[in-house]
């Protein structure tokens, strides 16, 4: 019971606080779990099923975080946890947001929110490709397979997983609408090339 009451209070927390959609939670998410000592074993693939189920990320992989957790119990209390405080943001901003958009302290303040979401978006990236071992940059995780790039004989970049980001990043360059078509290649490639 403790561990659901956990699940649901670190969700809604994350949905509070996860301005800009919800690959913004996930870094939130991983430093919400450390600090709250629930162990997932399989973060990192919970977040990939979470981008490639329907829906939102941020609910899917709340969901997909409290079945990892406690099963079908954590996977309801992570979605309650996410979609209660939801329904009560969105409610107060219907009813405020157009009155008070206008003032100029709002939107200086969403100005600077923008930048601030880009930087945890990027932050996100970089720590799930430290954990993936795409990237090791602090020598502390040894990337262990594939073909990778060293530097004074420390492996830095796995060359394989880094060539899938940049087709991933150049395709949704090319066309952002067919995101389920670069999941669809991303799997096929993984399966081509490991």
């Amino acid at each position: 019971m403790d561990n659901l009451i956990r699940l649901f209070m670190i969700c809604a927390k994350l949905s509070c606080f996860s301005f800009g959609g919800g690959y913004v939670m996930i870094p939130l998410m991983l430093g919400e779990l450390q600090n709250s000592n629930l162990y997932v074993a399989n973060i990192t693939n919970v977040i990939a099923i979470a981008g490639f189920s329907p829906g939102p990320v941020a609910v899917n992989a709340a969901v997909g975080l409290g079945y990892d957790v406690a099963s079908f119990l954590g996977s309801m209390a992570a979605f309650l946890g996410m979609f209660l405080p939801n329904i009560v943001l969105v409610i107060i901003a219907a009813l405020f947001f157009n009155k008070i958009y206008r003032y100029r302290y709002v939107q200086a303040a969403f100005s600077g929110l923008r930048p601030v979401v880009t930087g945890i978006i990027l932050y996100a990236a970089i720590s799930l490709s430290i954990q993936n071992r795409i990237v090791d940059l602090d020598g502390l995780s040894t990337i262990t397979n594939g073909l990778y790039f060293s530097l004074f004989s420390h492996p830095v970049l796995e060359i394989k997983s880094l060539l899938i980001v940049i087709m991933t990043f150049s395709l949704l360059m090319y066309n952002k609408k067919n995101m389920m078509l670069v999941l669809v290649l991303g799997g096929v490639s993984g399966i081509l090339i490991f």
